[in-house]
This record gives structure tokens, C-alpha cells and sequence, in this order.
């Protein structure tokens, strides 16, 4: 069903089968305390020594995109934190890139009728992607690399339909 009237586990440690549990106990309209629950749990995973695969499990992208459309300040201003940390992290540039995680939660943030949330997801959209594009060492391939790489993302986004 449409979940999203869960109580979160605070204490829950990290699993992929955690992550989907998180994805299904919160939603959007979610009441503040769901929210800053999420928060702290994914801020919490995202800092041990599972950061990799937190970040490139879709269900947490997802969570953390919802809080940032969510109608709570607070909790808002925490994922929108933790989704720029992740987002900014060149160590995990290959792997978000590669899993593809990010893409569809942000291009949700980025059509969001919040405008906080529609300028992170757009500002955030841009830095995986530019990451991606400048990461290297800058040559003549540069232009060639932005175009198959926006392709790369509009087929992705396509893909799902």
C-alpha cells in the first residue's frame, strides 16, 4: 500500500531490508517527529562504516527526499544537510553515478511545488552530474563526456516509465 504512517526505529541498524522498512514507514505528509526520526537514523548510517552501500540504496535517497518535500522545518533543513553531504562526497561520486540511486528522488525534489526543496534537488542534480562530467582530468573529451553523460541521465529518467 501507500505507507507512509509508520513510526520509525530509531535504534535500527543498517540493512538494505532496514532501508525499505524506513522507505515504507515514511511519507511526505508525514508527521515532524517521523521525520526527525528518519533523519537521525540515515544521518546516523550515513556516518558508520556502511556509507557506501546507505547511499546507493535507493529506499534512502527516497526517504530523505521526502522529509525535504515534507511541511516540517526542521527535519526538512536535516535532509536537505544530510542529502547534500552524500551528494557533495567525491568518494562516493562513482558509486551514486554507477547505482543510480540519487536520480529519480532528486528529479522528484527538483518538480516539488517547495521551492526549498525544488533548489536543493536542482543544486544537488547539478553537482552529481557536474562531478561526474568535470571529476577528471579536464581534456578535449570534456564536451563529449557532458553530452553522453546527459543522455546517459535522460535515458535513465525514461527508463522507468
Amino acid at each position: 500500500g501507500g505507507g507512509g504512517g509508520g513510526t520509525v526505529d530509531v535504534n535500527m541498524t543498517w540493512s538494505s531490508a532496514a532501508a525499505s522498512r524506513l522507505e515504507e514507514a515514511v511519507g511526505v505528509a508525514g508527521p515532524a517527529n517521523q521525520h526527525a526520526d528518519a533523519v537521525s537514523v540515515v544521518r546516523r548510517w550515513v556516518g558508520g562504516p556502511h556509507r557506501v552501500d546507505v547511499a546507493t540504496s535507493p529506499g534512502v535517497f527516497e526517504v530523505l527526499s521526502r522529509v525535504a518535500m515534507g511541511p516540517h522545518d526542521g527535519p526538512r533543513e536535516g535532509a536537505i544537510e544530510v542529502l547534500g553531504g552524500l551528494c557533495d562526497d567525491e568518494n562516493l561520486h562513482a558509486s551514486l553515478l554507477s547505482s543510480g540511486s540519487a536520480f529519480d528522488p532528486l528529479q522528484t525534489m527538483m518538480a516539488s511545488s517547495n521551492p526549498i526543496a525544488q533548489m536543493a534537488g536542482v543544486q544537488f542534480f547539478a553537482s552529481l552530474c557536474e562531478r561526474d562530467t568535470y571529476g577528471g582530468t579536464a581534456n578535449t573529451s570534456t564536451q563529449d563526456h557532458a553530452t553522453s553523460n546527459l543522455a546517459a541521465v535522460s535515458s535513465h529518467q525514461h527508463g522507468g516509465e
